[in-house]
């Protein structure tokens, strides 16, 4: 007699369904996605500020707020720069003849605020030239570097 072979009485090998949710493919994919806008996301806080703002903030940094009438003067000077710095061609040479109320308007359109035309950034102003009591200098600095973080995206 023949002997028979014994697996051949075995069956073949049954791999159970999946268990029910999302696909492989699918959870990489949402997974990628999430990688990508992170590391978008990433790049665009790290390097959100343009060199205008920072160099104005390095600036505000080591004004020295003892004299008022001084450090308002140099936050000034320090603004009319940042202005320069962001504006390019007609708007530039434009913005070195503003004065007064134009220039807190031009001021309020560049930091996206109205600190300038309603706040204590009026001082920048015909106010900055006229004798009178000066705001808190060092209050000024601070919101003024508020001001500029919080302005830190946008098309420069």
């Amino acid at each position: 007699m023949a002997m028979k072979n014994p697996l051949d009485n075995l069956r073949d090998i049954h791999i159970p369904d999946p268990p029910p949710g999302l696909p492989d493919w699918a959870l990489l994919a949402i997974g990628a996605g999430t990688l990508i806008a992170g590391f978008v996301l990433l790049a665009t806080v790290s390097g959100r500020r343009s060199p205008a703002i920072r160099a104005t903030l390095a600036q505000l940094e080591k004004i020295d707020t003892q004299d008022d009438g001084r450090a308002i003067a140099h936050m000034a000077t320090l603004l009319r720069r940042y202005a320069l710095a962001r504006l390019k061609g007609p708007d530039a040479s434009e913005a070195l003849r503003l004065t007064g109320e134009a220039w807190l308007a031009r001021l309020d359109g560049l930091t996206g605020s109205h600190f300038f035309t309603t706040g204590d950034g009026r001082i920048f102003g015909e106010a900055l030239y006229t004798a009178g009591p000066l705001p808190d200098a060092e209050r000024l600095k601070y919101s003024l570097m508020r001001i500029l973080k919080r302005r830190g995206i946008g098309p420069w």
